[in-house]
């Protein structure tokens, strides 16, 4: 029985890395791809992610840092949590587009959202909002097919299993992408109200 807890423990732990490395390198390169249109720059997915290159394994590493560190903070206490999450905001966006180490990255953000707290704020809680409801949308149906055929509650079939795993993929793949591309843009702003950076990137043009 230990056995087979340490194994399933393992194995958790493992697909739970491999989720977040994915989901790492999927979110940097679309902040990449948001800062070349910005640019005016040409962008294509491989071009985002040879952006990348070099970089992968230092901002996975980043990545799962951030949200080690803000979900402590939200267990800990929730208003607290949350008010480090949206100071930590941008930290991603500046390690991946002026190539900041972990602590520079956590300053910048910092400095950047300050501020700005409401914003991003009602950035994630729309993200919120429309992931929970296409959830709603995709996942009620199925739960209703269940009940009615007296499969659910009593039990959980494996269509019901593979529904709402693809019902995930779906939501995350539709509404994943828009609050980094939101972020991202939040991160320009930033830099616009705060340093000027419109300028200085028509200057360097």
């Amino acid at each position: 029985q230990v056995g087979r807890l340490a194994i399933s423990f393992a194995t958790t732990l493992v697909l739970a890395m491999a989720w977040m490395f994915t989901m790492a390198i999927s979110q940097a390169a679309t902040m990449v791809a948001v800062s070349r249109l910005h640019l005016n720059q040409p962008v294509s997915i491989g071009g985002a992610f040879a952006g990348l290159k070099h970089r992968i394994f230092k901002l996975c590493v980043i990545t799962i840092a951030l949200v080690f560190q803000i979900a402590f903070c939200l267990l800990l206490c929730i208003a607290p949590g949350i008010y480090v999450w949206l100071r930590w905001s941008l930290a991603l966006p500046v390690a991946v587009l002026e190539d900041a180490g972990l602590r520079r990255s956590m300053a910048r953000s910092a400095t950047l959202v300050e501020g700005q707290y409401g914003r991003v704020f009602m950035i994630y809680l729309l993200y919120v909002l429309l992931s929970g409801s296409i959830q709603s949308a995709l996942f009620v149906p199925l739960f209703i097919i269940a009940i009615v055929t007296g499969q659910f509650p009593g039990g959980s079939p494996l269509w019901l299993q593979i529904g709402l795993e693809v019902g995930g993929f779906i939501t995350t793949c539709l509404v994943g992408p828009l609050i980094m591309i939101a972020i991202s843009l939040v991160y320009y702003d930033s830099r616009v109200r705060k340093e000027g950076f419109d300028l200085e990137h028509m200057l360097a043009q």
